[in-house]
């Protein structure tokens, strides 16, 4: 979590910018940041919370299993502490499965990792 503070709100939006900009330099997706509500704070200041996606919440992880069920392929999707693993013995169907989740936007950031 991280309190960003700013003189007024246009300077806040250039703050945002900066930090938006240093995190695509950082290979992350966008989508793994969640800002909070712009609050006035002491002294003519403004500041705004924002969070670090870590993991895919419970509920999306539920969303994306339910979403590879639809797809009627043999692969089995299941929900592990912070991510969702998929196996199948066709590596063709994972390779799948990954391309249609792309595709689709769930409104978090995902990594795809292979496992042999």
């Amino acid at each position: 979590q991280m309190i960003l503070v700013s003189d007024d709100e246009h300077k806040m939006k250039s703050v945002v910018d900066i930090l938006q900009n240093k995190i695509v330099k950082r290979q992350i997706s966008l989508k793994a940041l969640e800002y909070g509500k712009m609050e006035v704070a002491a002294g003519d200041t403004v500041r705004q919370t924002v969070k670090l996606q870590k993991g895919i919440p419970q509920d999306k992880g539920k969303e994306i299993v339910k979403f590879i069920k639809t797809l009627g392929l043999k692969v089995q999707g299941q929900i592990m502490d912070e991510q969702v693993r998929v196996s199948s013995k066709s590596r063709d169907d994972l390779q799948t499965v990954i391309q249609k989740l792309k595709e689709k936007d769930f409104g978090v950031a995902m990594n795809f990792s292979n496992f042999r």
